[in-house]
């Protein structure tokens, strides 16, 4: 298994959630939501996907059901963004402003999600 090389270990996730880009709505009084997928998730930061790419260094706001965790709403910086497939893009986000509560509850899904990964691999390595 390959070493961990971030800060924070991340969780692999095919969350169902929402995004609008804060900056790219100008001057309209509410921005536009987006339909996404969580690809990645650790208490620092997110990778998502979208339909259109996403500027470097615009905040987003991002809304997602953590399962066994609620709804958690934050505010996020993009990182990057990349043409995953045509139509289709993946964006690199660190979160803003997060309070302890909020990085304790990332935290746990984090180690909840990687215990639940160890176990699937540990029981494909050992069929019964």
């Amino acid at each position: 298994m390959e070493e961990e090389r971030r800060q924070c270990p991340r969780v692999p996730c095919k969350l169902p959630a929402s995004f609008a880009d804060l900056e790219a709505a100008g001057h309209v009084p509410i921005p536009l939501e987006h339909t996404t997928t969580i690809l990645d998730l650790s208490p620092l930061g997110v990778r998502f996907t979208s339909p259109e790419p996403v500027p470097v260094s615009d905040r987003l706001r991002l809304t997602l059901q953590l399962p066994g965790h609620g709804t958690f709403t934050a505010r996020l910086f993009s990182e990057w963004s990349s043409n995953a497939a045509p139509g289709s893009y993946e964006v690199g986000a660190s979160f803003l402003l997060i309070g302890e509560e909020e990085k304790a509850v990332l935290s746990s899904f984090v180690r909840q999600g990687r215990a639940w990964a160890g176990a699937v691999v540990r029981r494909k390595k050992n069929p019964a």
